[in-house]
């Protein structure tokens, strides 16, 4: 039996703007071009989030990073171990 358990941003560390679950980077807060008083969140994708102040931003940036922890290990339960439902509904659809 597996638990559901929510990510924590225990497991997150920061190493200077950037916020790393273990050696992966989910986060790096960025300086707005325009604006030097505003920061921007950067995901690894290369996609900025709208522009914040340093301590909002610095919110954002784990709660994205415990987003993509939580997507991951969501699609891992997923893919490794079908549901019963789906295993039933295979071999109904094979009879």
């Amino acid at each position: 039996m597996t638990t559901n358990r929510k990510p924590s941003s225990k497991r997150l560390h920061w190493r200077g703007r950037t916020v790393h679950f273990g050696k992966r980077i989910l986060a790096t807060m960025v300086p707005d071009d325009t604006y030097p008083a505003m920061w921007r969140v950067k995901l690894p994708d290369g996609q900025l989030t709208d522009m914040a102040n340093i301590s909002w931003t610095r919110e954002r940036a784990i709660a994205l990073a415990l987003e993509a922890i939580s997507a991951d290990s969501t699609a891992n339960r997923i893919c490794r171990k079908p549901s019963e439902e789906a295993r039933t509904f295979d071999l109904v659809e094979g009879a």
